[in-house]
């Protein structure tokens, strides 16, 4: 059976790379591969790896990836976790690519490491346990570094007896600290838009549109992915407003888990994936007359391509 950390994460480090600029504030975690198409090279790999035994920590690879260098393709280091029972998934850079901010999936932890160097070492600068009793919100999932000395944060689930709804908040980059949510909190009217499931989350600041995707409850598939777990909806934000506009429904049991904008001037759109149903949507706006344009977002999500 499948668990919630089948997918780990990856991080490259770019010699000579001192941060990311985004022009309304956010970045992303994965943009740090963007130096490559200013001729440059990533020195380090940073693998999230998880513990083959219950009583040992997770830890993080560092892997040489420049071909010009004599440690190319190999594990040049490793820094464990503090605590067993994290269980690294995703984990981000902080704005200025100085610190990584990684979250434990399972133990609901955050970790702050300042890279060292020329980033073959880190050191624990902060560890925070509080997200769950400040925020009501459990599995810590995406991050998404601001320009504003925080980070975004996605959050599979709720400290819920069903662990329902996901959400959004945002951290302290510095110490890891829960700042705020972004968007609604974890009790919600019945009548609000959502979202009722939470995995991912993209932006596209021009637009002031956001996308997050579904997955499903921690609760249903936690200990085993089934199809039955998952969720079918994706949604659309408003990013100034901080709340959902519109949902789409995908498909029964489609569980949509990564959605990405292009990222080129002009182009309104992003890739969403849904393994439950084995399809990769196209959603739009090529008209530029809003994500929001119909209640049914016939014109958001009209293109499906399976295989």
């Amino acid at each position: 059976m499948k668990t919630l950390a089948t997918c780990l994460a990856i991080l490259g480090l770019i010699s000579g790379s001192p941060g990311i600029s985004s022009a309304a504030g956010y970045g992303n975690a994965q943009d740090c591969a963007h130096g490559s198409r200013q001729g440059r090279h990533e020195r380090f790999l940073y693998v999230a790896t998880i513990a083959q035994s219950p009583s040992d920590p997770d830890f993080i690879t560092v892997v040489g990836v420049d071909p010009r260098r004599h440690d190319f393709g190999q594990i040049v280091n490793r820094i464990d976790m503090p605590n067993v029972g994290d269980e690294l998934h995703h984990f981000g850079y902080a704005f200025d690519q100085t610190r990584l901010i990684v979250p434990g999936l399972f133990s609901n932890r955050f970790h702050i490491f300042r890279i060292n160097g020329n980033g073959k070492s880190m050191t624990l600068d902060a560890i925070n346990e509080e997200l769950v009793a400040r925020s009501g919100y459990i599995i810590p999932h995406r991050v998404i570094a601001t320009s504003r000395g925080n980070a975004v944060i996605t959050m599979i689930g709720a400290a819920t007896d069903n662990t329902r709804p996901g959400g959004v908040v945002e951290i302290d980059d510095l110490t890891g600290a829960f700042t705020t949510r972004f968007g609604p909190g974890p009790g919600r009217d019945p009548n609000d838009l959502g979202p009722k499931y939470m995995y991912d989350f993209d932006a596209l600041d021009e637009a002031n549109r956001g996308i997050s995707t579904a997955f499903g409850p921690p609760g249903l598939c936690g200990t085993g992915i089934a199809p039955t777990c998952l969720g079918d909806e994706v949604a659309v934000w408003d990013l100034q407003q901080q709340e959902v506009i519109q949902v789409a429904n995908l498909g029964t049991n489609s569980g949509a888990l990564e959605v990405r904008f292009i990222d080129e001037p002009g182009v309104r759109r992003a890739f969403i994936n849904t393994p439950g149903t084995h399809a990769v949507w196209l959603a739009d706006d090529d008209g530029n007359d809003g994500w929001a344009a119909s209640s049914s977002m016939a014109g958001v999500l009209p293109h499906r391509r399976t295989g």
